[in-house]
């Protein structure tokens, strides 16, 4: 009897060491940044996207200022990156956007001076089969946009249009806001965005495309708006500026409040045009449509310039860059745990500028519990039948 209790408790602690271990495991460190495998191919001005739990980086701009096709695929889970078939038209800064597990690429640059010779190509890219296909071209070339896809239909707002290929200084930013429909290959115009502008950031939450900053017609050639476009009732508003620290140049990513609360990333930009001597930005802004509101999250960790951010899974990847003027390429691959990362609440989130620990996830220590509670009840059940045979 004394060997059956001795090896019951020896056992229970051994159930007790798993129990402490899953805890470990599961433990998520908040607000704070993680250097991953970097890419093949050091490049800046690319565009990222995700299918099917994978990071697409294509195309973009390399060291010896050479336009690039490249596509290579990073696969978070094993943390590693292949080649795919590369994008055929090489090009960099253009509106890229996923739509039925299939990448569409479009305009862009099509020579690194981007005044003059912007495209309005529209290549698509099924991961499936790695294969591309042509589309119809968007109306109106131009670069330094973004994409946004909201139901059924792709958006491109703003950016660069063509201008005087011999006056490069002279830049065309334009005000439209074309949308593109994949089932009937076609293309509409709707509510153009109040004030041009390019080189902005923007994310999407709730059919709601924000259009962060950017360089437009102001005084000083920048803006700090908060544009909001409501696909729904094909709208412009205003909301919360940016507070002042983020310039052109900057990305935004959005988290979509199943791991991580609903709030929008707005990460660097660029100081240069207003103060040469620091032409890096390395804020981490954080923006609640809920409230709109503003506040600070920790830093990007390394100098960076002309990167692209994805998000994954509410994770955000910020992905490639180069040294000031993309004269050295990076091929960095850095990924930020937002606030709040796997307990997301309703309330509005306090930033940290520390990461923190969350503590583990409720249904992992329901697991652990009913494990205990199981194993006990076998162990006395075999204890007694065995009392029971010697009586």
């Amino acid at each position: 009897m004394r060997k059956s209790v001795v090896l019951l408790l020896v056992f229970f602690f051994l159930v007790g060491l798993c129990a402490v271990e899953v805890k470990s495991v599961t433990a998520v460190a908040e607000d704070s940044w993680a250097t991953l495998t970097p890419m093949p191919t050091a490049r800046s001005m690319l565009g990222v996207a995700v299918v099917d739990g994978k990071i697409y980086a294509i195309g973009g701009i390399s060291g010896t200022q050479k336009l690039l096709g490249t596509n290579e695929v990073y696969d978070p889970k094993t943390n590693t990156w292949t080649s795919k078939t590369p994008m055929p038209t090489h090009r960099h800064s253009f509106g890229i956007s996923v739509f039925q597990n299939k990448i569409y690429c479009i305009g862009g640059a099509t020579t690194i001076k981007s005044d003059g010779y912007v495209s309005n190509v529209n290549e698509v890219y099924d991961p499936t089969t790695d294969t591309w296909e042509n589309r119809t071209s968007m109306p109106n070339p131009r670069s330094h946009l973004e994409a946004a896809t909201a139901g059924n239909k792709i958006y491109l707002i703003g950016g660069l249009a063509r201008g005087d290929p011999r006056m490069f200084i002279v830049k065309n930013y334009t005000s439209l806001n074309e949308v593109y429909d994949p089932a009937t290959d076609s293309w509409t115009t709707v509510t153009p965005i109040p004030n041009a502008t390019a080189y902005y950031a923007s994310a999407m939450v709730d059919d709601k495309i924000y259009v962060m900053g950017g360089e437009g017609r102001s005084v000083s050639g920048l803006l700090y708006l908060n544009q909001v476009y409501d696909v729904k009732t094909d709208t412009w508003s205003l909301v919360a500026p940016i507070p002042g620290t983020i310039l052109n140049f900057a990305v935004a990513g959005a988290t979509t409040g199943v791991n991580a609360s609903k709030l929008i990333y707005v990460i660097g930009g660029y100081y240069g045009i207003t103060d040469p001597s620091k032409p890096y930005n390395y804020t981490n802004q954080v923006y609640n449509p809920k409230n709109n509101s503003w506040s600070f999250a920790t830093y990007m960790p390394i100098e960076n310039h002309h990167y692209s951010v994805v998000v994954f899974d509410d994770a955000l990847y910020v992905i490639g860059g180069s040294s000031l003027n993309n004269t050295v390429p990076y091929a960095c691959n850095l990924q930020y745990t937002p606030i709040d990362y796997g307990m997301p609440d309703t309330s509005t989130p306090s930033p940290s500028p520390e990461p923190r620990q969350t503590e583990s996830f409720p249904i992992l220590t329901l697991v652990v519990v009913s494990t205990v509670v199981v194993a006990a009840g076998a162990g006395l059940l075999v204890y007694f039948r065995k009392r029971r045979t010697q009586s």
